[in-house]
């Protein structure tokens, strides 16, 4: 049981005359609470974009976290020594950039950079997305970390790779099918989702999933999932 606060503002300015379409800042934060409104976790998000007319655009951001490990807790999430209950402070910076959406080929990047609980952090992450208009989507994504810690012998290396796939057949038939790559739990993922829309808002979903071991893919788990949605309008 907890309690969540999510607000955010933006404000923007519209420069006359100038490549710039949109720019302003903007402040972001996520708050978590428990039953006894004890904070639990908090992080501030400071930005600042710049959106311009033909659509590529450029973010600067400032991030600041709070978070109360209740228990010990591997905070890499793969495998290595906890660190200890107690409260922990840390930010970091980053910045985006994005090509022309509007291109049947564009693609955005990122970088971050800063201190993670006792250590510090980089990510950095990059998307190719080919679009062609109404037929398919395919995107090419990867995310790679970097953790160090004190109390780790070495430093830690996160990737997560994920190519998708988005195919329109007509206008009421589509299949996506995405294949991801973690190497921090050692993960394969196979996801494809067939979708019929027979009538407006009414949809039949079939999506198969599998999950292999990376190392020797040795199967994980699989399974088959059908899902019917009606709209019914009285």
């Amino acid at each position: 049981t907890y309690w969540r606060l999510e607000p955010s503002i933006n404000y923007f300015i519209y420069p006359k005359k100038s490549m710039i379409n949109k720019m302003g800042p903007r402040w972001y934060m996520d708050y978590y609470a428990n039953d006894k409104y004890i904070t639990t976790d908090m992080m501030h998000q400071l930005g600042w974009d710049f959106n311009l007319t033909n659509t590529s655009g450029l973010s600067l951001d400032y991030r600041n976290f709070y978070t109360r490990l209740v228990y010990p807790t591997d905070v890499t999430f793969s495998g290595n020594p906890y660190l200890d209950i107690g409260d922990y402070y840390y930010q970091d910076y980053g910045l985006k950039i994005k090509t022309d959406q509007r291109k049947i080929l564009n693609a955005s990047a990122g970088v971050t950079y800063g201190t993670y609980f006792t250590g510090n952090k980089l990510s950095y992450n990059a998307d190719i997305v080919f679009r062609k208009q109404p037929y398919a989507i395919i995107t090419a994504s990867y995310t790679h970390d970097e953790i160090v810690l004190p109390h780790l012998s070495k430093k830690v290396y996160l990737d997560l790779i994920g190519p998708k796939i988005e195919l329109s057949f007509t206008k009421s038939v589509f299949f996506t099918t995405f294949i991801q790559y973690n190497s921090q739990i050692k993960n394969v993922n196979i996801n494809a989702r067939f979708q019929w829309r027979f009538k407006p808002m009414s949809d039949l979903f079939i999506v198969y999933s599998d999950n292999y071991y990376s190392d020797n893919f040795g199967e994980k788990n699989r399974g088959v999932v059908l899902k019917f949605v009606y709209w019914l309008n009285l």
